[in-house]
């Protein structure tokens, strides 16, 4: 793996193991105070004993658009506290929750940069792309072996700390494959899936004329397995980028092509052969491609969530609502107004700027890398197609707290590569 994937001295194994446990973290029931450790204060006690890297990274934002995003985040932040007071609701989840939780993942993709760039001579944000990769891939076999041997699943099922409600879902036939060692395994988990098979996109493109390039595309379609497995708007949006992929080496690379679509075709029939003898296949199959199927016999995507969603879920609320929200995130049946759509949950709490405030925190970042001159094509295509990702999720779902933690440390590290480059011109010029 290491000639065919990474850079001389790029892989170290026991940083991907580090970086697959915090991109996809769990806490156990019993000894949970180990873990929450291990998580949280290891992460911070190594961040005080490399101050010095800290130091660099923290330059690094200053001087770059990724100042923009923290400035979102802390702005949001206080205006997540001001709405439930403004309302007088006391429902301050939005920032206990939702913003919280994506200030603690942030500390630890903090944590995982430092590591990286202490730890990797010459690493890049490519090499935190691999990363997230094989830790997505790694998170994939997991789910494989706990289908392969339920008596692991059934202990992870029991260890694992998550919501009664989770658990439940969990024993349902038709989400058996939506598990692995984070526990039930859901929206976030398909849309790291997508990420990852948008980072091998990006690969493959600065890539291209590269021999051995077809293991990316390989590990782009062990990634769509993945959709398969965690949710179906990501098997269609990944479905997408992997058309996209396919054209390119058409163009680029048809030899390949030709083999890559030969091992398709005989993993279809493979799987096909394999549900019509299989009951708990022929369950997860029936799930996982029933948008397909559906749009086969009727020309129509939908299903039976895609018809909750947009019969239930998304709606036009009062217009007091629309413009300064109720101020309610949550309530104690759970949602407010029964509906987790991505794009209604923070206008129905905060209302229309707020929902603005929000999104720009991270879209306005991708918009001007997008456009910015001295971009390679590469990169603005993959920002461009991330933007384009996180609108359609954040319709179904609220994904954008997802996506900000690790999109913000790519920029960083961009970001803290250009500030040393620029830091050894200026030594070189100064011994001249």
């Amino acid at each position: 793996m290491r000639n065919i994937f990474w850079e001389k001295g790029e892989f170290k194994w026991w940083i991907l193991l580090l970086c697959a446990y915090h991109f996809f973290p769990f806490i156990t029931t019993k000894g949970s105070i180990l873990l929450y450790i291990w998580a949280y204060i290891v992460p911070l006690a190594y961040l005080a004993l490399n101050i010095n890297y800290l130091k660099k990274i923290v330059s690094a934002i200053i001087y770059s658009e990724a100042m923009i995003v923290i400035s979102g985040i802390v702005l949001l932040s206080c205006v997540s506290i001001l709405i439930p007071v403004f309302h007088n609701t006391g429902d301050f989840t939005y920032f206990t929750g939702a913003i919280m939780t994506m200030i603690k993942i942030l500390i630890r993709m903090l944590f995982l940069v430092v590591v990286i760039v202490k730890n990797i001579p010459n690493a890049t944000k490519e090499t935190f792309m691999k990363y997230f990769i094989f830790s997505c891939c790694l998170y994939i076999c997991s789910t494989i072996i706990m289908l392969i041997v339920p008596s692991i699943r059934s202990m992870f099922w029991e260890l694992v700390k998550e919501s009664e409600s989770a658990k439940a879902m969990a024993l349902e036939a038709r989400y058996q494959t939506r598990y692995g060692w984070g526990g039930f395994s859901g929206f976030e988990y398909t849309f790291k899936c997508v990420m990852g098979i948008l980072f091998i996109n990006y690969l493959v493109d600065i890539n291209i004329g590269v021999k051995k390039v077809w293991y990316w595309v390989v590990t782009a379609l062990f990634l769509f397995v993945g959709t398969l497995f965690y949710g179906r708007i990501g098997s269609v949006v990944a479905v997408l980028i992997l058309l996209l992929m396919l054209l390119k080496l058409l163009m680029r690379r048809p030899k390949i092509l030709a083999v890559i679509v030969v091992g398709g075709v005989i993993g279809i029939i493979g799987l096909l052969i394999l549900q019509s003898r299989n009951e708990a296949v022929q369950a997860w199959f029936q799930w996982a491609f029933d948008l397909f199927v559906t749009f086969i016999k009727t020309g129509k995507m939908e299903t039976g969530s895609t018809n909750v969603l947009f019969e239930r879920m998304l709606f036009i609320p009062e217009i007091k609502t629309m413009l300064i929200g109720d101020g309610l995130y949550s309530t104690a049946d759970g949602y407010y107004m029964s509906t987790d759509a991505g794009i209604m949950r923070p206008v129905l709490f905060g209302g229309i700027l707020f929902a603005v405030l929000r999104y720009l925190s991270v879209y306005a970042v991708l918009f001007i890398n997008c456009l910015k001159e001295g971009i390679k094509r590469e990169e603005k295509n993959l920002y461009f197609l991330l933007l384009l990702i996180c609108i359609v999720f954040e319709v179904k779902g609220e994904i954008i707290f997802s996506c900000l933690p690790i999109f913000l440390w790519l920029l960083v590290i961009k970001a803290y590569n250009r500030r040393e480059k620029d830091g050894k011109r200026i030594k070189l010029k100064k011994t001249d």
